[in-house]
């Protein structure tokens, strides 16, 4: 009788008839051993029962129902074998994270299993184990946290082609760009961004933890509608924003819908960023978009048209914002309403910094309205038509420029430099503002040119936004007196007071009749559209109608396409 080979003792013998077993049912190599084995509850899309075993050098799940749907890993396709708690995280290169729970003596298995891991990566000096923790660097921390897996834009992004937006060098690292713009922290510098875009209502939730794309958060905001005469003047907008890194590279990826407009269920657009490093205290930062379409439209060129364009300009927005924050300072020219800091410091512009304030008052609308209709290059044939009710004339305004820490202007007119207007002489006004968030803040200085002995008036304009509609307007002053002449110095403060009266007066008047006109306008499109309805067939109302809500939905994609990241 022929002796057995002395290693094969029956538990031996067991092992290796179930491990032909293993060998055949995943179709591992002959050579592969089994580290451990447990009952489970294993979750990728949808939660499954089943089995999961480790192997030297492969992963396997045998599923309790449906066994052709049999799952095995190799190690090599696997960045990361971590836990948390009781849960056994898997995760692979190209595809989402595997969440095993439910095992039996969890705290065994899971020990030996990542020891197993370990050991593998310690013998192959596998790299791949330096994207993973055990546990995920919270958001909250000050340098910029690892992502917990191979995370990527797969399932958030649905968009197949993205267009170009735009990319910038920005004068900061990848980390410093994350820790001021992205990290749970810097959410109020976000909301601030936004609220300088005009959109209010923002409610933005913590960034937490996604199995598929690195940190994920929600958002919610109102957006106005501007230019529509009748319908919703607001657009609630949700909003998806998720952010991982790869190696030293920053990405995000955000989604932004606006259901509650006509169409606004067909379409959303998608961004993407990447955050690169250049040098030590310098990135590029790169934003491309997609308009995606959810759902067969009519307007679908209107849209993509209307997308392409808002998209690019809003990137163009975001990238001058970003290194205005970075930098402090703000680059904004032109006159068109841009935020400075509000610790900006003003510039150096009176002879005398001390000053006194000669007139106070409240206005019926806020410090932006006052940008808007009496301060920005495009009002500037409202402040014209001021200067000209004064007693000025020959009036040339000249656009904004970016000075030093704000924006600047000359003025020059024909005007009377005393009380008695007997004389006229050319003046000339230097001018500067800056636009903070709750406050404007306008300097002038004016000379007379042909009188360039007489005096000088220096005044400081502050326009502070207490609501929603309401601001209040202070007026501070000094006459700099460089010869007498037939005006004494107290007269001269008082003509000023008198002055500011008159323009505070002025301001008021103009706004309530500019407001009436806008509504007028509104009130009359109303009209002669309704006039003209009943003139025709049933068949023709509705094609006026189609096209009119045409109309209305352009002018509304025109203030809806706006981006958030």
């Amino acid at each position: 009788m022929q002796n057995l080979d002395p290693t094969l003792t029956p538990s031996v013998l067991e092992e290796k008839i179930e491990m032909k077993k293993y060998i055949d049912r995943f179709g591992l190599p002959c050579s592969e051993t089994l580290v451990c084995a447990s009952k489970c509850s294993l979750k990728t899309n949808l939660p499954r029962l089943g089995k999961i075993y480790i192997f030297n050098l492969h992963v396997c799940f045998w599923p309790q129902v449906m066994k052709s749907n049999a799952e095995v890993w190799k190690f090599e396709d696997i960045a990361g074998i971590t836990s948390q708690g009781n849960v056994l995280k898997i995760v692979l290169i190209r595809h989402e994270a595997i969440t095993v729970s439910g095992l039996e003596n969890s705290e065994k298995f899971i020990a030996t299993a990542t020891q197993h891991w370990n050991a593998y990566c310690l013998k192959n000096n596998n790299q791949i184990t330096s994207i993973v923790s055990s546990s995920p660097t919270p958001a909250t921390q000050l340098s910029a946290p690892s992502t917990p897996h191979k995370a990527s834009f797969d399932g958030f992004l649905l968009s197949t082609e993205f267009q170009t937006g735009n990319e910038a060098t920005l004068e900061c690292s990848v980390k410093d760009f994350y820790e001021k713009f992205i990290r749970n922290e810097a959410k109020e510098t976000y909301k601030q961004i936004l609220t300088e875009k005009d959109i209010f209502d923002i409610a933005v939730s913590d960034f937490e933890e996604n199995e598929k794309w690195g940190y994920l958060r929600n958002e919610e905001f109102s957006v106005p509608l501007k230019g529509i005469p009748f319908g919703p003047q607001v657009a609630k907008t949700v909003t998806q924003t998720v952010y991982f890194f790869d190696g030293d590279v920053l990405y995000l990826g955000s989604t932004n819908q606006t259901p509650e407009v006509p169409y606004g269920d067909t379409f959303r657009l998608e961004y993407k960023i990447s955050v690169t490093p250049k040098g030590e205290k310098q990135c590029v930062f790169k934003e491309d978009f997609a308009v995606y379409f959810m759902k067969k439209t009519v307007l679908r060129s209107t849209i993509e048209s209307q997308g392409v364009s808002n998209a690019k300009k809003d990137i163009d927005t975001m990238i001058r914002i970003y290194g205005e924050k970075i930098s402090g300072k703000t680059v904004a020219n032109g006159g068109d309403k841009q935020f400075m800091a509000d610790d900006a410091p003003e510039p150096k512009f009176f002879k005398q910094s001390k000053m006194k304030t000669v007139h106070e008052s409240t206005l019926p609308f806020t410090h932006l309205d006052f940008f808007k209709y009496f301060l920005s290059d495009k009002s500037k044939e409202t402040q014209k038509k001021m200067l000209e009710e004064k007693g000025e004339s020959d009036v040339e305004i000249e656009d904004w420029e970016k000075g030093d820490n704000s924006q600047v202007r000359t003025i020059t007119t024909i005007t009377s430099p005393n009380l008695n207007k007997q004389i006229t002489t050319r003046s000339q006004v230097q001018q500067f503002y800056q636009l903070k968030k709750e406050t404007l803040i306008v300097g002038s200085v004016m000379n007379y040119l042909d009188f360039s002995d007489y005096f000088t008036v220096e005044t400081r304009m502050t326009v502070q936004s207490v609501n929603k509609t309401e601001s209040t307007i202070c007026f501070q002053g000094n006459i700099i007196m460089k010869k007498k002449g037939d005006e004494k110095e107290k007269d001269l403060v008082l003509k000023l007071e008198k002055a500011c009266r008159k323009d505070v007066q002025k301001y008021i008047e103009l706004f309530e009749e500019i407001k009436k006109d806008e509504e007028a306008t509104q009130k009359g499109l109303v009209i002669r559209v309704s006039n003209q309805m009943t003139k025709l067939t049933f068949k023709e109302q509705m094609m006026v109608c189609h096209n009119v809500l045409l109309l209305l939905i352009f002018i509304a994609l025109m203030g809806i396409f706006v981006k958030t990241h």
